[in-house]
């Protein structure tokens, strides 16, 4: 990613944060938008489309994405202080809401949740980010929008790059965490 790319989505995220988004009525457009495919929802554009002039349309879904899950978000919400990956928010959700599973089962409900969000193709991906967002806000877990931003680009690439980094940041350690609970 280039600088002039981290800084306009940098730039746009802060919009979304500081700006139109505290208008009574801004925040219920972006978050009914999510109900639609990205950037079908006229509502939401005079909102969006001001801060990504230039972007190639196709690319154009991930933007409108982001900022119907920013709709999700308390007016009172503040940004992580350091870079967070999303793997790492969905693994503190998990350890927030489900830390052991229940007895016989292997995977508790936020593990499958976020399996399925990693195996989720484009035209899903904002249905599952809908709800595992709205599970994260609830349990205020960090949230990097900038950085989310960013690896939607590579969504659909078909090494699945972003998928297997969040995978790989999800189940970091679990393997030591497990013994350790099991030598409790």
């Amino acid at each position: 990613m280039t600088t002039d790319q981290l800084t306009r989505e940098a730039r746009f995220v802060e919009a979304m944060l500081t700006g139109d988004r505290h208008v009574p009525g801004v925040r219920a457009a972006l978050r009914r938008s999510l109900a639609m495919p990205p950037g079908a929802d006229a509502r939401v554009h005079p909102i969006v489309y001001p801060w990504i002039s230039g972007v190639p349309e196709p690319d154009e879904w991930r933007w409108f994405l982001v900022a119907g899950l920013m709709g999700l978000l308390p007016g009172e919400w503040r940004p992580p202080l350091q870079p967070v990956g999303f793997g790492v928010s969905a693994r503190e959700l998990k350890q927030k809401r489900d830390p052991k599973p229940a007895e016989g089962d292997r995977t508790g409900p936020t593990e499958r949740r976020f399996v399925a969000l990693l195996d989720a193709d484009q035209d899903e991906l904002p249905h599952h980010m809908r709800h595992i967002l709205r599970l994260m806000i609830g349990a205020e877990v960090r949230i990097d929008f900038i950085r989310l931003l960013g690896d939607l680009r590579w969504w659909s690439h078909p090494e699945r790059r972003v998928q297997r980094r969040w995978a790989r940041d999800f189940w970091a350690g679990t393997a030591e965490d497990q013994q350790k609970g099991d030598e409790e």
